[in-house]
């Protein structure tokens, strides 16, 4: 199947109505393609129902930890999202990925059965029927480890989505059990959904219907959140120029390119926004004076940060997992006007023409000032938002839409 966008009428698909399960790899509040799936949930037409499954509460794993335990607890109630779109949280004997790991079979065989008695209860209750055969349905997994939730509907569409490469590592070895059970749900897939051109050479060659959605903005969210120009409280103490970055500082950034540039340009405030994983890059960081760790904000607050700083960095090393990577954060930095310096990824030597890119420590600080001598031009900033509007999400969920239409007009 061709990577191209394929045009098909949604009125060809006129009166079918689908029951849509999204099984989350994460909890719905922090979940990387959330807003995708709010945008697919609109798109995909108000007579649809979409049933996003939160991270489950297991009964065993739950003795074990129980803050954890506590929080699940309590959102354990179904919640709506949007008219046609809800998140519920089951219980489950044992977590999932657990049970897949160890490939424990009777517990495999209870978690689905748990589930699909739950998920049915729930669509019965919410739609008042016993029977929610009219819709066509559809089971979508983010994981290698989901492969197991394929088995809740037998008749339902399976959608795998493969947004990293989870074959390999963030250092670029090979994960054999992953590569292993990524094998057995390409087998069982419909469609496979990829983020990046890389992905889409390495899953063609394994599958017959995959289709590279990429990644984008969700512009009408962006444009709301920044009606609030406010500058965030705990900036205000920063001094300029401020260089931002946004997302996990994991083990797959540059650690030398990082402390290189804030060591190099004192005169340079560095922000990193988001989660720890690489503690000791952290440690190292957190000596410096010109670096400030402003810890995990809700999404909604983001676009703030990003807007109150001068220039956005994405400093990924090159290695055999990360020139698959199709980094979010560049489309959102440059939808608010910011010029983003970043290392040549393979699916950023696309935005060249409007992005810096730096392939060593002394080049990344020389385009970190070039980037600043254009962070408020008019023009410059213009290109920008017309670059990264090229990639909404409300495009993206309308190819989802079609790509599917397509699969089942096929069948």
């Amino acid at each position: 199947m061709k990577e191209s966008e394929i045009e098909i009428s949604r009125l060809n698909m006129a009166g079918t109505k689908y029951l849509v399960f999204v099984i989350l790899s994460g909890e719905w509040e922090n979940f990387h393609r959330r807003r995708l799936i709010e945008n697919v949930a609109y798109e995909i037409g108000e007579e649809s129902l979409i049933v996003c499954v939160n991270r489950p509460f297991d009964l065993l794993t739950s003795l074990f930890r129980i803050k954890v335990t506590f929080k699940r607890l309590k959102s354990r109630k179904a919640k709506q999202i949007q008219k046609n779109l809800w998140v519920i949280r089951p219980i489950i004997i044992l977590h999932d990925v657990v049970s897949e790991r160890f490939n424990i079979k009777l517990i495999k065989k209870l978690n689905v059965i748990m589930l699909r008695r739950q998920i049915n209860n729930f669509i019965r209750n919410l739609l008042h029927t016993d029977s929610p055969s009219k819709f066509k349905k559809i089971v979508w997994i983010y994981s290698p480890f989901h492969i197991s939730y394929y088995s809740i509907f037998s008749d339902a569409l399976k959608i795998y989505e493969c947004y990293d490469e989870y074959q390999l590592n963030p250092d670029g070895s090979m994960n054999i059990d992953v590569v292993k059970k990524e094998k057995v749900i390409l087998d069982n897939s419909d469609i496979v959904f990829v983020t990046s051109r890389r992905l889409f050479e390495s899953r063609s060659k394994l599958h017959s219907y995959v289709f590279n959605i990429g990644n984008g903005v969700d512009t009408d969210f962006f444009i709301n959140i920044l009606k609030n120009s406010s500058e965030p409280t705990d900036l205000k103490g920063i001094p300029h120029p401020r260089i931002l970055y946004v997302g996990n500082l994991g083990s797959w950034l540059d650690e030398k390119m990082i402390i290189h540039s804030v060591d190099k340009l004192p005169e340079m405030q560095f922000i990193f926004l988001g989660p720890v994983s690489n503690n000791e890059l952290a440690k190292k960081l957190k000596m410096r004076k010109n670096v400030y760790f402003l810890g995990v904000r809700e999404y909604k607050e983001v676009p703030l940060y990003i807007k109150w700083c001068d220039v956005c960095i994405a400093p990924f090393k090159l290695n055999k997992f990360t020139v698959n990577v199709n980094p979010l954060k560049v489309y959102e930095y440059l939808y608010i006007g910011k010029p983003v310096v970043a290392t040549p990824l393979p699916e950023l030597l696309y935005l060249n023409n409007v992005i810096f890119l730096a392939e060593d420590e002394n080049e990344f600080i020389g385009k970190i000032r070039l980037a600043l001598c254009y962070s408020e031009d008019p023009e410059q900033i213009r290109i920008r938002k017309e670059t990264a509007e090229k990639f909404s999400l409300k495009s993206i969920a309308k190819n989802i839409i079609n790509y599917i239409y397509s699969i089942i007009n096929e069948s």
